[in-house]
C-alpha cells in the first residue's frame, strides 16, 4: 500500500469516528433530557399530590368548622324560640321576631 491509499483509510476512519461520535453525542444528550424532563414531571406530579392531600385536610376541617358552627346557630335558634324570640337567618340576612314585633338586620360580609 502506498502513502495515498493509507491517507485515504485514515481519512474515511476519522470522518466514520466523527459521525459515530456526533451521534453518540446527539443520543446522549437526547437520554439525558429525556431522563431529566421524567424526573421533573415526576417532581411535579408529586408536589400536586401532596398539595391536592393538604387541601382534602383543609377542607374537612373546614367542614367541621361549619358543622360546629351550625349547631351553635341551632343551638341559639332553639334557646330564643323557647322564649317567644324567633330567629331566621339566611344568607343576606338575620330575622327577628318577638311579640309581634320584626327586625331585620343584613349580614356582614367578611373582610
Amino acid at each position: 500500500m502506498d502513502a495515498n491509499s493509507i491517507l485515504i483509510v485514515v481519512s474515511i476512519v476519522n470522518l466514520a469516528l466523527i459521525i459515530a461520535g456526533g451521534a453518540g453525542v446527539y443520543f446522549i444528550l437526547r437520554s439525558s433530557l429525556l431522563r431529566t424532563s421524567t424526573e421533573v414531571q415526576d417532581r411535579i406530579r408529586d408536589g400536586l399530590k401532596e398539595e391536592n392531600e393538604l387541601l382534602k385536610q383543609r377542607l374537612t376541617r373546614v367542614e367541621e368548622d361549619n358543622r360546629k358552627l351550625n349547631r351553635t346557630v341551632d343551638t341559639i335558634i332553639a334557646f330564643f324560640s323557647q322564649r317567644n324570640i324567633f330567629i331566621t337567618v339566611t344568607e343576606t340576612s338575620v330575622q327577628f321576631k318577638e311579640n309581634g314585633t320584626t327586625s331585620v338586620a343584613p349580614t356582614k360580609e367578611a373582610h
